[in-house]
Parts: structure tokens; C-alpha cells; sequence
């Protein structure tokens, strides 16, 4: 090999030894806590929703009924943190947030703990994608508590921003 062949390999070589003493030379701990600084970054959304038989589709909820969901979806946690309350049901089933517009019915997103004595609180497990859209489009999402009388739904309620009619 010429000396004039051997010059660029060797100013490759001394660029990827640089490049590898700048790697082993940064701090661990930077190197660990990025991911975790952009997910602290990302901010908690607090949603509510009156819930009442009436906003059932088809009038099929529990006309008697109501209550009302605090919903925060934390994505720091991976989790949607909620609490919700009823008066009027007897055999609560389940209760979950459901992915469609008012008067609409539409599948299951998050399930929740059902307010079998009045009353449930907790945080549900929800994926990164669900959540932005809850937070992006919160009327497209509602809550609905289930009882053994309206399997459907017994009461219901569209997600909004905290204040915005509540």
C-alpha cells in the first residue's frame, strides 16, 4: 500500500478512536436519565365527566341514576388515574373509558375498577397512544359505569377538560 492510500484510512481510524474516547469519557448517569427527563417532561391531564343514564344511547341507561369521573392521565406513569362515584345503581358490573363520540357507543380503551359501593378510585394501565388521543380529543372518549339491569351501560358521561361544564 502507498503512503498516499494509507492517509485516509488513518484519518478514519483517528476520527472512530476520538469519537469512541468522547463516549467513554461522558458520565453514565447522563446516559441513563435521558429517556427518563423526556417522559418526566411530559405533563398530567386532568378530565372530567358527568355520568347519568340519560347519555346513553337509544335512552337504555338507568334514567334514575348518576355520578361523576375525575380522570388524569398521567403518561409519566403509563396510567390513567381516575375516580369515580354513583347514586342510584344496585349491582354495579364494571366500569370502563370508552373510545367514541356522544351518542355513539364504541369499544373499550382503559378498564377501571367498578364503584361497586358508591364509589372506585385507582389507576389503570393505558398505552402511550391511547392516552395522547384522550388528551388531544377528550369528547371522543366517555366513561360508562355497567350494572346487571343495563349491561350496556347503565350510566355515562363525555370526557372534557376540568371546569369546562362540570
Amino acid at each position: 500500500m502507498s503512503h498516499r492510500a494509507s492517509r485516509p484510512v488513518l484519518a478514519v481510524a483517528a476520527t472512530l478512536v476520538a469519537g469512541a474516547a468522547l463516549l467513554a469519557a461522558a458520565p453514565r448517569s447522563a446516559a441513563r436519565t435521558a429517556p427518563l427527563t423526556l417522559r418526566a417532561a411530559a405533563v398530567d391531564t386532568v378530565l372530567t365527566a358527568a355520568l347519568s343514564g340519560k347519555a346513553e344511547p337509544g335512552n337504555t341507561g338507568d334514567t334514575n341514576a348518576s355520578g361523576s369521573a375525575t380522570v388524569t392521565v398521567e403518561p409519566s406513569k403509563d396510567s390513567v388515574c381516575y375516580t369515580i362515584t354513583e347514586t342510584g345503581l344496585a349491582d354495579v358490573t364494571g366500569a370502563h373509558i370508552h373510545h367514541a363520540a356522544e351518542g355513539k357507543d364504541g369499544p373499550p380503551v382503559v378498564m377501571l375498577d367498578a364503584p361497586t359501593s358508591g364509589s372506585s378510585e385507582g389507576c389503570a394501565a393505558a398505552t402511550a397512544s391511547i392516552m395522547k388521543e384522550i388528551v388531544a380529543n377528550p369528547a371522543d372518549f366517555y366513561v360508562n359505569v355497567h350494572d346487571k339491569a343495563h349491561p350496556a351501560g347503565a350510566i355515562r358521561g363525555q370526557l372534557m377538560a376540568k371546569g369546562m361544564g362540570m
